[in-house]
């Protein structure tokens, strides 16, 4: 698969979610490109390789991800039925629930009760339920707002870009979820921009002055035949 669904950070999120007995789960950012849908694909991935029914629901008004592969464009409108989808790369085929069009259901959606009564509902057929949704900076009157659908589920996950979010930015979307009766089950760290040990060795070897230059090529050429060396930092 092209998403990770046997990491250690995967391995302890599908732990805490089973061994809590969770079923629906919100899984937000405090800002778009944090890594929420790839999130959302790895822990239904990981849970389908459990043996687990799994169900994703594309609450993503910012940037709806799934497409429902079998309908035609014009009736991918209003309607909340499960339906396989994929994702926008086309690399991995669910069931799920696509971003609903109707700007009158997306409205709807936002009155206390009525994301609960869906959920309860999917909850009959599938094991698990999980939500893609809207980053928290990314609000506007027509958005179902990831607190809205975290306060509905049984716990919320929020992703956390290292080196790019703000500890500002974190505690303020918690306090946010937290006031809207969220139960946080915690925040997961994207790594993608940290930099691994490999490149921090070959940037301070490179700053070598030029009368070295005979042992830092040697020196460069060692570290990156190591693999040794690529574990992040």
């Amino acid at each position: 698969m092209s998403y990770i669904t046997q990491s250690n950070e995967i391995e302890n999120v599908y732990a805490k979610i089973t061994a809590d007995k969770l079923r629906s789960i919100s899984i937000t950012s405090s800002t778009s490109g944090e890594g929420t849908t790839s999130m959302v694909l790895a822990l239904a991935n990981r849970m389908l390789l459990a043996g687990h029914s799994v169900l994703i629901v594309d609450f993503n008004t910012y940037t709806p991800f799934f497409h429902d592969i079998l309908a035609l464009p014009q009736s991918q409108s209003s309607s909340l039925s499960p339906a396989l989808v994929s994702d926008n790369k086309d690399r991995s085929i669910l069931n799920g629930v696509c971003l609903p069009q109707s700007k009158s259901l997306l409205l709807k959606l936002r009155r206390h009760g009525e994301i609960e009564n869906y959920i309860q509902k999917w909850l009959d057929d599938y094991d698990f339920v999980i939500f893609d949704t809207t980053p928290h900076d990314r609000v506007n009157q027509h958005n179902i707002s990831a607190s809205r659908v975290a306060s509905a589920c049984d716990a919320a996950i929020l992703l956390v870009l290292s080196g790019s979010t703000t500890h500002t930015m974190v505690k303020e979307t918690i306090n946010d979820l937290k006031e809207a009766g969220a139960n946080m089950l915690g925040c997961v760290m994207n790594d993608k921009l940290n930099p691994t040990l490999q490149d921090e060795l070959i940037r301070e070897t490179a700053r070598l002055p030029a009368m070295f230059n005979p042992i830092k090529s040697k020196i460069l050429t060692w570290l990156h035949k190591k693999s040794f060396f690529k574990m992040e930092v």
